[in-house]
């Protein structure tokens, strides 16, 4: 089996030198949630138009302007009224949990953050197509504890999974994230 932190060290590495490197733009949405004290400040007048804009930039920078996401028809004002459902619609607590706190499928833990889910895939249904990638690709950007689930993702840890005895990967939920828990 390859070295799993030479890769990870490997990868970062294609960005130095490079004061424009694509693979940064994660940090600068990390870096605006770690300057607020509380979840529902992003939502906040004060932060709500700048949260906007770090969400958008960012999915854009992971290609989810393309396809058939419905992304690339919004404006800012969708990135607004999203970031007002995930930190003053939806119980920021859930926000708070670690990929650790999902031990049990039966658990509060699991039942908030199906309902989390439920809550960003019934916000404008007509507009965007809140399909596994673009919904994990959201969560790992402003939360980080569940992997996008795009295609080279799932190619890997399919490879990963082969002959462990492990099964297929269940779709994203709270189950998903005990299941990635118990691993």
């Amino acid at each position: 089996m390859s070295d799993f932190q030479g890769l990870v060290r490997g990868y970062h590495q294609r960005a130095t030198g490079d004061k424009y490197a694509r693979l940064r733009g994660w940090e600068y949405l990390w870096d605006h949630i770690q300057s607020v004290k509380t979840w529902q400040e992003l939502a906040s007048p004060e932060h709500l138009e700048k949260t906007a804009l770090h969400l958008g930039f960012y999915l854009a920078n992971w290609g989810m302007f393309r396809g058939s996401s419905g992304l690339l028809n919004v404006n800012l004002d969708f990135f607004k009224n999203l970031t007002t459902r995930l930190f003053s619609e939806i119980d920021t607590e859930v926000w708070n949990l670690w990929l650790d706190d999902f031990a049990q499928a039966d658990s509060d833990e699991v039942k908030a953050f199906n309902h989390a889910l439920l809550s960003i895939k019934s916000f404008e249904p007509s507009y965007v197509s809140w399909t596994e990638t673009l919904i994990t690709k959201l969560l790992l950007g402003f939360w980080g504890e569940c992997p996008a689930r795009d295609q080279y993702f799932n190619k890997g840890f399919s490879s990963f999974l082969n002959g462990r005895g492990y099964g297929r990967q269940p779709s994203t939920s709270g189950r998903y994230l005990v299941y990635l828990n118990q691993m």
